[in-house]
């Protein structure tokens, strides 16, 4: 009964402590504990004087406290950063894949961003966007292609464009 009863005190003292240690741990990987790891922004909707067609513009920041990386092409400037990514619908199937055959992988420093645009009438079409990145520790490529995590941010234009279009 002895042995019961100190075996459930310890395990109480344990599962009481571990939310605010958990809580601890991810604040201490973020630059704004308020905010994921890595996030995507809303930017702007823009019709460019080209007329290359409307285009929405969003930010990929990194909030971590480690490099982060991302496949892209261009970079010549902010403005031609082209972000490789997926569109989902709302059962999270992959409705189209922009994916690179010859691309750069493009480290984001923490605390930085990168600004990147989509086509309006793709990113309305779709319920979600998502964009696979590694930190900069790991190496899916190199080290071993199955034994990497993966890991997704996703941005979901529905909320995001609606709430910009109350502000209009």
């Amino acid at each position: 009964m002895k042995i019961v009863l100190i075996c459930a005190i310890a395990l109480g003292s344990v599962l009481a402590t571990t939310p605010a240690v958990h809580s601890q741990t991810f604040s201490k990987n973020r630059i704004n504990a308020k905010l994921p790891t890595v996030l995507i922004d809303f930017v702007r909707v823009e019709e460019p004087k080209d007329s290359g067609g409307k285009r929405v513009w969003l930010r990929l920041r990194n909030n971590s406290k480690w490099i982060i990386k991302v496949n892209a092409s261009g970079g010549e400037s902010e403005d031609t950063v082209g972000l490789y990514y997926k569109t989902l619908d709302t059962k999270d199937n992959i409705k189209d894949r922009h994916l690179c055959h010859v691309c750069s992988v493009i480290g984001i420093k923490p605390g930085k961003s990168l600004l990147f645009s989509i086509p309006y009438d793709e990113i309305t079409a779709v319920d979600s966007l998502r964009i696979q990145f590694e930190y900069e520790w790991e190496d899916r490529i190199d080290v071993a292609p199955a034994e990497e995590p993966t890991h997704y941010v996703v941005f979901y234009p529905k909320y995001s464009l609606e709430d910009s279009s109350k502000n209009d």
